[in-house]
């Protein structure tokens, strides 16, 4: 038997090498060799050596396959496709319907339209695995336009998924003929759709609760409905792991016993339905870990294997890798291993201390996926653990039990208790004291993270007071930047503008953007990837938002955003005051709100060049601003027209060779050839959406810039682009090819 930590050691070791070579982080290098200077250091066996080298292999050369494999286009070698689906795996969007399919023996996402077929008559309750017969397109998943955006490739990716197929035209639908294993899961499968349509009839509180932590399931807007789970570190709670894996554990094994089941047996039979808990589940990665601790377990006490608890957790981790390669690049995945290992680490201290010690342990996972921490999250985790365990689970059992026997008042009762602890989550996500975290860079969370489990461990006021000023650097290093940027993002058919000063000393957005057709959405999703990208640069609050005119994708996102950040103050073009777009998408908010013409500077020597008269709002009372940023000028003129652009040449003297934001997106409505002719734009920048319906930018306004030696940005095919200075130097970055 291997000495104690051998198969921890090793696993980190795997972790970081994995990291490297399949998800490209390179900065797990450093930790790599360290670990190997540990394992080297410690176990000197050469039979230690070689048995490392070869599962690291073994890891490596499975890796490399399942990443060929997952790159490998698919060959479509007919027009129509035929693609199997379960409808336990089919959800509704926005625009249609979802779900995860198999093409030519591989997983993949299909989608089609509400118009092409409507899911809902297809009673889901009644249906087998079906295949869908049409004929449409294969698109590789979008990656990420904003640099803190949504990454939905990657988050493919992590589940062995890398293309889409959208149907555009549905001949036949018919159920798919299954035997063997097939056949076993598509009744398991088949039977949890069962339940989650059962579910749906509960009490909504008690729904929510019991088919995410019964069931597996989390409806689609559980978490936007619930912020507070994700602001006070309680994600763990609601996340199918190791509760309900324990929960069917204990259940087994207590009724194996009162049977008098003989203990081979039972647990032979406990293995098999841990393997239906997986499948039941839908395969969620959060499963894996408690899944194969199990499993090790049941296997120690049947004498196969002996391990300490350390090195349990390193092989379930190796497994995990092998099993889900993306296991570790989900804040799920993440949160469970580091819980996992907190668990055995802190075992021996009490309860509330336990609690105290997990909640410190996951806030650099925290703060690196939603940026922001509260301090009552401590408390929270020490109030809500045991109040979830004692109260809240047995509430859910019973109310599910009462709903089950139709008696009414009991389940009523279980909801409204439920609702109450809800309830408390969303005023705990009011409470002020938020603390935003800027985005951090992996090298400096993987110190937080060792200096965090040190301090821990040690409990020596050294390590407690080097943690203190590492989280104090991770939130205050952007006051120290020196650096000025000028960002612009993508968000469509549309125009959002950030600048930051250096030093943050203030900063400006220019447009929110915004996009139509949000039916059947609770939330807007553009506006809080806009939020996302603000806290990620250090930004809780924006001093003046100028909004150039009236037009929605200009206009639209304000309230929403507002929710978010706080906005100091608005600035509109005169006029744009008495329209119903002000009055629909700007009064709401109750921001202070100042009108302005030219010539006019706002704060920070903003310069206004229009509109130079009080107007309506349109295109052709766009708000023109000047601003000197390091050594180039930018000027933004929304969606002034050309007669916009020849006045303000007639009425300024502007700088030559800086960055010129276009025009209405490029549109020929915009960018008079004198105006690109006497500004002489070094840099050109274009904000449109990707395929929009007015074919922006036009190719007349194309033909004009190429008669300069002008560099021209295209959020459609560069993404976010950002400017940063810093004295007379500068830089750009474009997120999706990273130049």
């Amino acid at each position: 038997m291997k000495q104690t930590g051998y198969w921890f050691n090793l696993s980190l070791i795997i972790i970081c090498l994995h990291g490297m070579f399949f998800w490209q982080h390179w900065s797990l290098l450093i930790p790599e060799i360290w670990c190997i200077f540990i394992l080297i250091r410690q176990h000197r066996n050469c039979f230690d050596w070689l048995l490392a080298i070869l599962i690291c292999i073994i890891i490596c050369f499975i890796g490399g396959w399942q990443r060929h494999k997952l790159e490998n286009r698919i060959e479509l070698n007919k027009k129509q496709v035929t693609i199997q689906i379960h409808p336990n795996k089919i959800q509704q969007t926005e625009y249609g319907w979802r779900g995860f399919g198999e093409l030519n023996g591989r997983s993949i996402i299909v989608a089609w339209q509400q118009k092409d077929l409507d899911y809902s008559k297809l009673t889901p309750q009644n249906q087998d695995k079906i295949s869908i017969t049409g004929s449409g397109k294969l698109l590789k998943a979008q990656t990420k336009r904003n640099q803190f955006g949504f990454d939905y490739a990657q988050y493919l990716k992590q589940r062995n998924i890398n293309y889409v197929f959208n149907f555009t035209k549905i001949k036949l639908i018919q159920r798919t003929k299954l035997t063997g294993i097939s056949w076993l899961v598509n009744q398991i499968e088949k039977l949890h759709l069962y339940l989650v349509c059962w579910f749906e009839k509960l009490p909504s509180s008690l729904r929510d609760y019991s088919e995410t932590l019964l069931l597996g399931y989390t409806r689609k807007n559980f978490f936007d409905d619930n912020p507070g789970i994700q602001k006070l570190g309680l994600v763990h709670l609601f996340s199918i792991s190791g509760f309900q894996v324990m929960l069917f554990y204990q259940l087994w094994r207590k009724v194996g016993r009162n049977l008098r089941v003989p203990l081979e047996f039972n647990l032979l039979g406990l293995q098999f339905g841990l393997i239906f808990v997986w499948i039941f589940a839908g395969g969620v990665l959060s499963l894996i870990r408690p899944i194969l601790l199990a499993s090790l377990h049941l296997w120690s006490e049947v004498h196969l294997i002996k391990l300490a608890p350390i090195d349990a957790w390193g092989i379930t981790a190796i497994l995990g890798l092998l099993f889900e390669p993306g296991i570790l690049q989900t804040m799920g995945g993440q949160l469970s291993y580091l819980l996992a290992l907190g668990l055995i680490i802190f075992q021996d201290k009490p309860a509330w201390k336990q609690s105290i010690c997990l909640g410190v342990l996951i806030i650099p996972i925290i703060i690196t996926y939603t940026h922001q921490w509260h301090p009552v999250a401590l408390l929270v985790n020490i109030l809500a653990v045991p109040l979830f365990t004692w109260v809240i689970i047995p509430l859910i059992l019973i109310g599910v039990g009462a709903f089950c026997f139709q008696q009414m008042e009991l389940a009523n009762f279980c909801d409204y208790i439920i609702y109450i602890f809800k309830i408390g989550i969303k005023l705990g996500d009011t409470l002020p004291g938020m603390l935003n975290f800027p985005a951090i860079h992996d090298i400096w969370l993987i110190i937080i993270l060792t200096i965090t489990i040190i301090a821990l461990v040690e409990y020596k006021v050294k390590w407690i007071l080097i943690l203190l000023v590492i989280y104090f650097i991770s939130w205050g290093y952007v006051f120290v930047n020196p650096c000025g940027r000028v960002i612009f993002f993508d968000v469509g058919q549309g125009d959002a503008t950030l600048i930051i000063e250096p030093f943050l000393k203030s900063t400006t957005l220019v447009d929110v953007g915004g996009k139509f057709n949000w039916k059947n959405s609770k939330q807007n999703y553009q506006a809080k990837e806009l939020a996302v990208n603000l806290w990620a640069h250090g930004i809780t609050q924006v001093d003046q938002v100028v909004l150039t005119h009236q037009d929605y994708d200009h206009i639209g996102n304000l309230l929403e955003l507002a929710r978010d950040i706080k906005i100091r103050r608005i600035i509109i073009p005169q006029g744009m005051e008495k329209t119903k777009a002000f009055k629909k998408f700007v009064a709401p908010s109750n921001i202070s709100v100042e009108t302005i013409k030219a010539p006019a500077t706002l704060l920070n020597s903003f310069y206004v060049l229009h509109p130079m008269k009080s107007g309506s709002g349109k295109n052709e009372d766009s708000i023109a601003l000047f601003k000197q940023c390091g050594s180039l000028g930018l000027i933004l003129t929304g969606d002034l027209d050309q007669m916009g652009e020849l006045k303000i040449l007639e009425r300024y003297q502007l700088p030559l060779n800086g960055i010129l934001k276009l025009g209405h997106h490029g549109s020929n409505t915009s960018t008079h050839s004198n105006w690109i002719r006497q500004l002489k734009p070094r840099y050109a920048l274009i904000s449109a959406g990707v395929n929009n319906r007015y074919h922006h930018p036009h190719e007349e306004t194309m033909k004009k810039l190429d008669q300069e030696p002008t560099i021209v940005f295209n959020t459609q095919k560069n993404g976010m682009v950002s400017y940063t200075w810093f004295r007379k130097w500068f830089w750009w970055r474009t997120q999706l090819d990273g130049s």
